[in-house]
């Protein structure tokens, strides 16, 4: 087999290039021949490349069907439906006991969006709570300068407005403390509220189905027999005893709430008073 090249230096397709045919950093340029005793074989970079592309697909699609497969598991069972088709066989008058359920599933869900809403605004109490730091910080350094001033010069006066620093540094300190403690138990009490609001209206859904099925049912509608009624039986009863769960514990963080705000204003008291005692 011949080997030619063109004017411009290309190897012609009559014979396989060789290392040497490629210009490379690592290996010097055209001219470039390995020793005798060497063995170096070159992959082009480009396939490299697509391997490399190709096992990131491969590992992005094995990701992607484990995260699927633990999303399916990680879904609860639904709760049995009344389809449309069989609830419309009913007339308005039969649907009467539906439509009072409904209503109570609306009031459901305003009273997740106002829970939802809570829960929002309690952020807000956080971030006031945070700002309170600088300002405590503030007071500790105010304090130390009085007392290093009092330190030096024994002045009774000065003596005095040093301890008193220290005393509504402290206090403030500690009201600080309080208001990010009521902040954080402020936005758990809301966080178990709206998961409570949300049970409830998980609840009353269930209801609005059993309430469709048992319309079915006086109406003898024939649509009515393919259902299970103990399975929306059971839907209502699950549902509400989560709800129930739900509920108690919502009580208990807002309780908790409570008595954090409690703490937190007797201190902001203590601190208020303090300062007025100050300034005279």
């Amino acid at each position: 087999m011949t080997r030619t090249e063109n004017p411009k230096g290309a190897v012609s397709a009559s014979e396989p290039p060789r290392i040497g045919d490629f210009p490379d950093s690592r290996t010097g340029g055209p001219g470039w021949r390995p020793a005798p005793d060497s063995a170096i074989v070159t992959v082009p970079s480009r396939c490299i490349d697509k391997e490399v592309a190709m096992n990131r697909l491969v590992a992005l699609a094995g990701a992607s069907l484990l995260l699927a497969c633990a999303s399916q598991k990680a879904e609860a069972p639904k709760a049995p439906q009344v389809a449309d088709v069989d609830y419309g066989r009913l007339t308005p008058e039969q649907m009467a006991v539906v439509e009072a359920a409904r209503r109570n599933e609306m009031a459901a869900r305003d009273d997740l969006a106002r829970a939802q809403l809570r829960l929002k605004e309690a952020d807000h109490e956080t971030e006031l709570a945070q700002a309170d730091v600088p300002a405590v910080e503030a007071d500790k350094k105010r304090a130390e300068a009085e007392t290093k001033k009092a330190s030096e010069s024994r002045d009774p006066a000065a003596l005095d407005r040093a301890q008193g620093a220290n005393q509504s540094a402290a206090i403030h300190e500690q009201e600080a403390k309080a208001h990010s403690d009521y902040a954080a138990k402020l936005k758990q009490a809301c966080q178990a509220e709206a998961a409570a609001a949300q049970m409830r209206l998980e609840t009353s859904s269930a209801q609005v189905d059993q309430a469709k099925l048992r319309a079915l049912q006086s109406a003898a509608v024939p649509a009515a027999e393919k259902y299970d009624p103990s399975s929306f039986d059971k839907a209502v009863s699950d549902s509400a005893a989560k709800q129930s769960q739900a509920e108690a514990e919502a009580l208990q963080k807002r309780q908790q709430a409570v008595l954090a705000e409690r703490q937190w204003e007797e201190l902001q008291r203590q601190l208020r008073a303090k300062n007025s005692a100050m300034a005279k």
